[in-house]
C-alpha cells in the first residue's frame, strides 16, 4: 500500500530502469495513461555491444494533470489512504514547495509525464526507435533525459506533446534522427545533444509544412482501440496521411521498408493502391525446415489488389525481421537468400 505521497512518481509503463544489462526489443507495445512516463530507461545502462530497440511502439497521454479516484480501480487497493481526501479534500505541500486542495475528485498528480524517456543521470544507454508515436503526453513526447547513449530515432512520429521532441545535455549523447514528424508541439523542439544529426524531418525541409489536412485522422480515441484478433496494433485512420499531404515521398532511405519512390515521413506509410491509403504487412512464418538451405517461396493470392509501385515489402519470419526489396530477400542472421515471388498484395 502507499504509505507516503510521490502522488503518481514512478508510475511508468515500462521501467527498464535502473540498471545495466542487454537488449531488450519492444515491438508493436502501447503505454498510455500512467501517472509517470510511458516508457522510463532512467539509469539504463547499455552493456558494450548492446543496444535496446523498439518498433512500431506508442505512448499516450502519461502524465495526467489530476485522477478522478472515487471509481479508480486503485482506491479499493489503498483505500486507508485515499479516504484523508474524501470530501473537501486536504492541502498538500509538494516537493517544489507548492501547496495544493486534492480531493478524490481531483487527485494531483505529480508525475514527469514524458512519452519516451531515453535515459537519466548521464549514464550511457544506446536505443532506436523506428515507427514509433508519441502523442499528448503532458511531458516530452521524445526525451534525452540527460541520456549521454547513443539515441536513432527513424520514422517518428509526435503530436501534441508538452514538448514532441526535448534533447538539451550537450555535455554528452550522440543523437540521429530522420523522417520524423512534429505536428502541434506545445513548446519548441531541441536537439542539443553532444552529438547531433538531425535532418530529413518535417521541420528541417525546405518547401515541407505539417498540417491538419494531412492526416486522415487526428482522433485520439483511436489510439487506444482493441488489437486485432492476431494480437497485432489496430490499422486505423489515426495520424495515417491524406492522398495529397506533403509528407509523402519525402524521406529518405535508412534501411526501412517503404512504398513510391521514397520513404514518408512519420510512422506511417501511405499506400496508393489501397481504397484506404493504408499500408499493412503480410506477416510469414518460415518454418525452421528453412533455416538449414537456401528456398524458392512463391506466394499467390487472389488477384484483390494488383502491386503498383511497391519499392520494398517487410516480412518478419521466426527468427529475425527481413526486408523483401522486389524479388530478393536478404535472410542476414542465417547468410541465406530467399527469393520470393510476388503476384498479389493483400491490403
Amino acid at each position: 500500500g502507499i504509505e507516503a505521497a510521490d502522488f503518481g512518481g514512478n508510475a511508468d509503463g515500462f521501467a527498464d530502469k535502473q540498471y545495466t544489462g542487454g537488449s531488450n526489443t519492444y515491438r508493436g507495445c502501447r503505454a498510455w495513461n500512467n501517472s509517470d512516463d510511458g516508457w522510463d530507461y532512467y539509469q539504463r545502462v547499455s552493456q558494450t555491444g548492446t543496444l535496446n530497440t523498439m518498433e512500431d511502439c506508442i505512448c499516450y497521454h502519461n502524465g495526467p494533470a489530476e485522477y478522478d479516484m472515487r471509481n479508480h480501480a486503485r482506491y479499493n487497493t489503498d483505500k486507508s489512504w485515499f479516504d484523508q481526501f474524501a470530501g473537501e479534500g486536504k492541502d498538500v505541500t509538494f516537493r517544489s514547495g507548492v501547496t495544493k486542495r486534492v480531493t478524490l475528485e481531483h487527485y494531483y498528480n505529480n508525475g514527469n509525464a514524458n512519452g519516451f524517456k531515453l535515459g537519466g543521470k548521464e549514464t550511457i544507454h544506446h536505443v532506436k526507435l523506428t515507427n514509433c508515436l508519441a502523442v499528448g503526453n503532458l511531458g516530452k513526447g521524445f526525451d534525452q533525459n540527460s541520456n549521454f547513449g547513443d539515441m536513432t530515432i527513424y520514422n517518428g512520429s509526435a503530436y501534441a506533446n508538452m514538448r514532441d521532441y526535448g534533447f538539451y545535455n550537450t555535455g554528452g549523447g550522440k543523437l540521429l534522427i530522420r523522417n520524423c514528424v512534429s505536428f502541434n508541439s506545445q513548446t519548441a523542439n531541441t536537439f542539443n545533444c553532444k552529438t547531433n544529426d538531425v535532418a530529413n524531418n518535417s521541420w528541417d525541409l525546405s518547401g515541407v509544412t505539417c498540417k491538419v489536412n494531412d492526416f486522415m485522422s487526428l482522433d485520439t480515441t483511436l489510439i487506444c482501440a482493441p488489437r486485432q484478433a492476431d494480437g497485432n496494433l489496430p490499422v486505423n485512420a489515426f495520424m495515417r496521411l491524406t492522398e495529397k499531404s506533403n509528407l509523402i515521398d519525402k524521406g529518405v532511405d535508412v534501411g526501412l521498408p517503404f512504398i513510391g519512390k521514397a520513404p514518408d515521413l512519420g510512422c506511417y506509410e501511405y499506400n496508393s493502391a489501397s481504397p484506404s491509403g493504408i499500408a499493412t504487412p503480410i506477416t510469414l512464418s518460415l518454418p525452421n525446415a528453412f533455416t538449414q538451405r537456401a528456398a524458392t517461396i512463391v506466394l499467390s493470392f487472389p488477384p484483390l489488389k494488383p502491386i503498383t509501385a511497391l519499392q520494398s515489402f517487410p516480412f518478419f519470419s521466426n527468427h529475425s525481421r527481413i526486408h523483401a526489396t522486389h524479388s530478393l530477400v536478404t535472410f542476414s542472421t542465417l547468410k541465406l537468400y530467399i527469393v520470393i515471388k510476388f503476384f498479389y498484395c493483400i491490403f
